[in-house]
């Protein structure tokens, strides 16, 4: 049986919360192009592949002691697009300030697997 896109995504969020780089990369397809939000602080504008997945996820964890992304809602839309409301949360490396941003992910699946991640800064 298929997973559903909602569910592809739940498990891509569940490995990046665990730090499981294998099985967070077996929720997005070989070619995938993610274009992150928060974007100053990370080396590239997007990244590609699988080890542009693995990327991503060092530099987006670089600053932090601990970060935590969860999704807080979904929205399917009628194009087979998945709108994500995710909630993030950090604790700074050295300083120890905490950081809450809620963002906005859209993605695009192709396979049964995330082949784009576009990021926004909020929900309009």
């Amino acid at each position: 049986m298929s997973r559903s896109n909602e569910d592809v995504a739940r498990a891509a969020y569940d490995a990046w919360s665990r730090a499981d780089l294998d099985e967070f990369v077996e929720s997005f397809s070989e070619d995938v192009e993610v274009h992150p939000f928060l974007g100053r602080g990370l080396v590239a504008s997007t990244y590609r592949g699988h080890d542009g997945l693995r990327s991503w996820f060092a530099d987006a964890n670089e600053p932090w002691e601990r970060l935590d992304v969860a999704p807080e809602e979904f929205k399917h839309l009628d194009d087979g697009r998945l709108v994500i409301f995710v909630r993030a949360r950090g604790e700074g490396s050295g300083s120890r300030a905490l950081v809450e941003a809620r963002i906005v992910h859209v993605a695009s699946f192709r396979g049964g697997k995330i082949a784009r991640l576009d990021s926004y800064a909020d929900r309009e």
